[in-house]
Order: C-alpha cells, then structure tokens, then sequence
C-alpha cells in the first residue's frame, strides 16, 4: 500500500511509496516530484549516524575541545586534537550498543565490563576509552543519567547510564 500523501504545491500528485521514508516521491506522468515527509523519524541507528555526520562536520578542533577540559594538560589536548581528526564513530557505536542492551542502564564500571565482554579475541579497548566515549554519547543526547546510583565494587555510588531510543 502506497503513502498516498499529496504534493505541497502540485495538484493531483500524490506519493507512490510505501513504508517508512525520508522523501516522497511520485510521478505526475511527466516528471517525478520529490519532496521531504515531515512525520518521518529515523530509526535509533540512523539518527545516530546523522548526530556522529554532524559531528565529523563541525570540524576536528570542536570535537577535541568537547574532549577534554581547559584545566587538563597539553599532552591531553594534543592526545583529543588527534583523536578528533579519526573516525571516533566505530567506538562510539561500539558503546552504545553495548548499552543498549542492558535496558536496566549500566554504570561505567559494568560498561567496561560488558564492552570488554564484546569485544572480539585479542581486541582490547581501555576503560578510560570506554567512559570518554559514553561521556561522548551523552553530549550528543544519545546516552543519559537514570537518575539512579549503584555501589561499585568499592562502594562508591556510581551513576547508572542508560542509552536513549
């Protein structure tokens, strides 16, 4: 079954495509017409790209600065500038869907865990690496804080994160 939503501006076209899509599309018998649907929202995977493209586009220099605080050392600015210049997505993704599968939410201590769990044989990944990336996530709305604290192992209180829809 067809979309059958009607052109803006164009009498007696309406779209022909069926299922969830970005862009109408129909032909008039002339020509094709093309416009956006508006009620369209992207699965989590595909907004994800789009938020991780804007990203790579706002350029390698605001990344680095949401990488690291004014107060850290040069070493680590320099360390986040050539992060910033590599593709950061293949980690981040990694992350996210690593918690995306706890709908619980998990600490930063089970994440490690549960990303190291995941990872294929001989790969390894740091922790620090792991919690910068869901500190990434956060910032780009695609991970959040519960609202909820569980002990560690050593006690301590721990923010339970949770990866958005």
């Amino acid at each position: 079954m067809s979309c059958g939503a009607p052109h803006p501006t164009v009498m007696n076209v309406f779209c022909g495509k069926s299922g969830v899509h970005p862009n109408h599309k129909a032909f008039d018998g002339m020509q094709w017409h093309d416009w956006p649907n508006d009620n369209y929202r992207p699965p989590a995977t595909q907004a994800y790209e789009s938020v991780a493209r804007r990203a790579r586009e706002a350029g390698a220099d605001q990344r680095a600065a949401a990488l690291v605080r004014a107060s850290d050392p040069d070493t680590s600015h320099q360390a986040a500038r050539a992060m910033a210049a590599s593709d950061l997505t293949t980690k981040q993704a990694f992350v996210w869907n690593t918690l995306k599968g706890f709908p619980a939410g998990l600490t930063h201590a089970e994440l490690v865990v549960a990303c190291q769990d995941r990872l294929e044989a001989g790969a390894t990944m740091a922790d620090s690496t792991i919690r910068t990336r869901c500190r990434e996530l956060a910032t780009f709305g695609l991970v959040f804080d519960s609202g909820e604290k569980r002990k560690t192992a050593s006690g301590q209180r721990s923010i339970v994160w949770v990866a958005a829809d």
